[in-house]
């Protein structure tokens, strides 16, 4: 005889079994081999339950379970619109969360992610990094406009560094500030003093040294220690050393020297 709806058969042609409450209809020869669900639970292959079991995802418009893509662990409406994945093994992925509307199992993560092994989701790189690893932070390149160092990306270089291309290049050894490249200085570590845009570890003549800047001498000095003609220890050609004073004639008490400065 045919069972009704919410029953199975058994051995005796006479007798049939009620299915388990979690089922509306059943097939087989269990009362919990269900082929549609009661109320509130959810049809996974023959099983009725109050959630779709693991590698299983529901269905807004069905209370039948679909079965996730081999990467998913656990899905919903698509059987790869994931919302978690495998964790080991060759099938091993990661989320990748950038389609808010669509998740997906991946091996690998988009730019601008890194695959995270602690959880296995595709995270976001820091705002400036292209790629990244390891952590948010850990830059292998930078985006467009970006410097690159020590797996850092900058939009402005640190102290002694100037954007070079896409990385960050160390100035020349005097200086602490550069542009465009090592040797355009702007500023000068302590123990270099600029001229232009060249920082140099002593002033060459006509000029003095002070706060690592280098300034001209007085136009009489040909070599000096400030910017009066009182400071000169040599003079230009016209002029004559006396003491430290150039002038244009020997001061009292100074006659001219045979000896050249």
């Amino acid at each position: 005889m045919d069972c009704p709806t919410g029953t199975f058969p058994t051995t005796n042609p006479n007798v049939c079994n009620k299915c388990a409450d979690e089922c509306s209809a059943c097939i087989g020869s269990l009362a919990s081999q269900c082929s549609a669900c009661s109320s509130g639970n959810f049809l996974s292959n023959s099983t009725c339950a109050a959630a779709c079991l693991s590698l299983y995802g529901s269905q807004s418009s069905s209370s039948v379970c679909i079965v996730c893509d081999l990467h998913c662990t656990a899905c919903a409406e698509l059987s790869d619109n994931c919302s978690a994945c495998v964790t080991a093994g060759a099938l091993e992925t990661f989320l990748d969360s950038s389609n808010a509307l669509y998740k997906k199992c991946t091996a690998n993560c988009p730019s601008t992610t890194f695959a995270n092994a602690a959880n296995h989701l595709c995270e976001g790189c820091d705002t400036n990094c292209l790629t990244c690893g390891g952590s948010t932070t850990n830059c292998f390149s930078c985006k467009a406009g970006e410097g690159w160092l020590n797996f850092v990306c900058y939009t402005n270089c640190p102290n002694g560094y100037f954007k070079d291309t896409a990385n960050c290049t160390l100035c020349d050894g005097l200086c602490s500030t550069c542009s465009n490249s090592a040797v355009n200085c702007s500023v000068c570590s302590s123990s270099g003093f600029l001229l232009g845009t060249s920082c140099l570890a002593s002033c060459p003549d006509p000029y003095y040294g002070l706060s690592s800047i280098c300034y001209p001498c007085n136009e009489a000095c040909l070599s000096c220690t400030s910017s009066t003609n009182s400071a000169c220890s040599s003079c230009n050609t016209t002029f004559t050393l006396s003491g430290t004073i150039c002038d244009s004639t020997c001061l009292p008490g100074y006659g001219i020297s045979t000896t050249p400065q």
